[in-house]
């Protein structure tokens, strides 16, 4: 069995284990609403961030939901 240095944090949320936002740094206001966005750095990881908030960028976002847009076309056809 494998045991973390780090306490068990797995009853916090990552807004909570977090605190602040990953993308704009403000902290987070309790009990509000928060978005998780993935990234990838040899495992999977979770990042809160506020709504409307993002750490990926805008054109990456714009690309993605592009390339969403046509292939729901595509499958509506």
């Amino acid at each position: 069995m494998t045991t973390s240095p780090h306490p068990p944090d797995h009853h916090l949320s990552a807004a909570e284990r977090q605190r602040t936002c990953a993308a704009c740094g403000r902290p987070f206001e309790p009990g509000g609403r928060t978005g998780l966005e993935a990234f990838l750095d040899g495992e999977v990881h979770y990042a809160a961030v506020h709504e409307g908030c993002s750490t990926h960028p805008a054109a990456r976002e714009s690309t993605i939901a592009g390339k969403l847009r046509r292939m729901r076309t595509a499958e509506a056809a």
